[in-house]
């Protein structure tokens, strides 16, 4: 088994328990099994240790010229095999316990190597922080090198900034000079300006006296000019109010000339169709004439109130409006204007048309007046 030397330096130095042998030595501690003189037990014998150098392993024969030797001795102090049989048996044991401590020697440089890579890391480590040191101290010392520089910087540029405050102020007192300057040039300026102006403002003080004198003057005139124009437009106005009141009193003695001539022909239509209708069984109902003449008053009554409903509004319209000539139309007076009109066709009641103008039942001209000719005002 190979173990690391305890003694051994961390440092690169020489080993201590192993004298001899540098840093990189390891303890061998073999075990070698030989075979009984029966051949069927096997005895583990030590040998003495061995410091074999791990950067010269495997073993040199000079290194392994002990173990040899020993087991040489060991051979000679053996009985005789008595066969040999058995000296194959015990070669061949050897060979399996030297390729097994060989293989056992092979684990443990195994092990070795990787203690020592362990331990490189932990130097490695060591010299990373030893080099963070180093840089964390550079580091320190360049911004110890900066925050000099940046003092400096600093104070240069208190002093610029100290020296533009200086010129700054000699700037502002000279502009402040020459603002004065210009300031008193402009209130003498502005002075004489003032006197213009007033003067200018009692010029055209005068000047709208002047013309507010004239403009009264005018106003009066015009306003006596409207009165005098106001009082013709009046008597203008009253003479036409009298022209339409003369007027619509002529046309209301039409308006009821013409209704007496439709109650007369509705007397001498409800006359004729009393005459014509005969009652069943050859004879007169009892009490027929009497209810057709109730039905002629009503509807007589009813166009004469729409007539003259109709006349009523349309005089108010006429005095409400003065100086306004208005004529009168069939559509103004509802329920009469068929009545009213010359030649009217109606199918049930031919009679009419021969009472109201003596025409036959033929179309009316489509130039003919729908009122006659004294209905309509005057300048219509």
């Amino acid at each position: 088994m190979l173990t690391p030397d305890k003694n051994m330096s961390s440092a690169g130095g020489g080993s201590q328990g192993s004298p001899g042998l540098g840093p990189a030595g390891a303890v061998a501690h073999v075990f070698v099994a030989t075979a009984g003189p029966e051949g069927n037990s096997s005895v583990s014998v030590e040998q003495p240790t061995v410091y074999v150098p791990v950067a010269a392993y495997p073993p040199t024969p000079t290194l392994t010229a002990p173990l040899q030797a020993m087991h040489r001795d060991d051979e000679e102090s053996k009985p005789e095999a008595p066969t040999s049989r058995k000296s194959k048996i015990s070669r061949s044991t050897e060979a399996e316990v030297a390729e097994h401590a060989l293989r056992v020697a092979q684990q443990q440089v195994a092990d070795l190597l990787v203690a020592m890579s362990a331990r490189d890391n932990q130097e490695r480590t060591r010299l990373q922080a030893y080099e963070q040191a180093m840089y964390s101290q550079a580091a320190e010392q360049e911004m110890n090198r900066s925050e000099q520089a940046a003092d400096t910087e600093i104070a240069r540029l208190q002093l610029r900034l100290y020296q533009i405050q200086e010129q700054q102020a000699q700037d502002l007192a000279a502009s402040r000079q020459e603002v004065e300057v210009q300031v008193s040039r402009e209130r003498v300026a502005s002075h004489r300006e003032v006197e213009a102006i007033a003067r200018d403002a009692e010029r055209l003080r005068v000047e709208a006296a002047a013309a507010a004198e004239a403009a009264v003057t005018r106003a009066r005139q015009e306003e006596a000019q409207s009165k005098r124009e106001l009082v013709c437009q009046l008597r203008e106005a009253h003479v036409r109010q009298v022209i339409e009141m003369e007027r619509r009193e002529a046309q209301e003695a039409e308006i009821k000339a013409l209704r007496e001539q439709v109650a007369a022909a509705s007397a001498r239509h409800h006359h004729q169709e009393r005459s014509s209708s005969p009652t069943s069984g050859g004879g007169v109902r009892a009490g027929a004439p009497q209810s057709m003449k109730r039905q002629q008053l009503r509807r007589s009554n009813g166009r004469n109130g729409d007539v003259s409903g109709t006349a009523d509004r349309a005089g108010a319209t006429a005095r409400s409006s003065v100086g306004v000539s208005i004529s009168v139309t069939p559509a103004a007076i509802p329920g009469s204007a068929p009545l009213m009109t010359p030649g009217a066709v109606t199918a049930r009641h031919p009679s009419m048309n021969a009472a109201l103008g003596g025409r036959s039942e033929e179309a009316p001209h489509p130039n003919a007046p729908a009122f006659p000719a004294s209905v309509n005002p005057v300048g219509a």
